[in-house]
């Protein structure tokens, strides 16, 4: 697991928790900001889990993953050279 998988997880679970505490006590505006913080901590996890299976498909597929990059780079390329036609 990478640091944005935990901080990610760690985030989920304390939004979870602040919006059962809300729910209890009945703040509407508590409630909000916990599910906030639940789907900031569930996007900054997948960001994690997207980086992790990256980093792995750098170290079992390099030839493909600089494949990619290079087509990427291609196609930047020709939408600016369009642009500026």
């Amino acid at each position: 697991m990478n640091s944005n998988q935990v901080e990610g997880a760690v985030q989920m679970a304390a939004g979870t928790v602040e919006g059962v505490v809300a729910d209890a006590i009945g703040d509407a505006p508590k409630r909000v900001t916990a599910t906030m913080r639940e789907m900031g901590g569930r996007a900054q996890k997948t960001f994690g889990d997207y980086v992790e299976a990256l980093s792995s498909m750098t170290q079992t597929h390099p030839l493909g993953i600089l494949a990619i990059g290079v087509a990427a780079g291609f196609f930047v390329g020709a939408l600016l050279a369009r642009s500026h036609e």
